[in-house]
């Protein structure tokens, strides 16, 4: 959905900084029940601190640390809600 959006504002080419801005644009920041707004605590609960500072393929390579404070944070949220989510099936 959100490649086909930035395809028809781009003219039919959707390129990779287009669609970042317009996942940024759209990101949900509110906090699930029970998820601790400090996402570091978060990260430390759930998957400890190697992770925090090991560079991780979903997040382009980058360490969760590297992105935490920056725009591209919700994105680390959004594969500790993956890792928990898989935890409980």
């Amino acid at each position: 959905m959100l490649v086909e959006a930035t395809r028809r504002k781009t003219g039919g080419v959707a390129d990779l900084f287009a669609v970042r801005k317009m996942a940024a644009e759209f990101q949900d920041t509110s906090l699930l029940d029970g998820e601790d707004p400090d996402l570091t605590n978060e990260i430390l609960k759930v998957v400890g601190e190697e992770w925090l500072k090991a560079g991780n393929t979903r997040l382009g390579g980058h360490t969760p640390q590297e992105l935490i404070g920056t725009p591209e944070e919700f994105r680390v949220r959004l594969v500790i809600r993956s890792i928990k989510s898989a935890e409980l099936s």
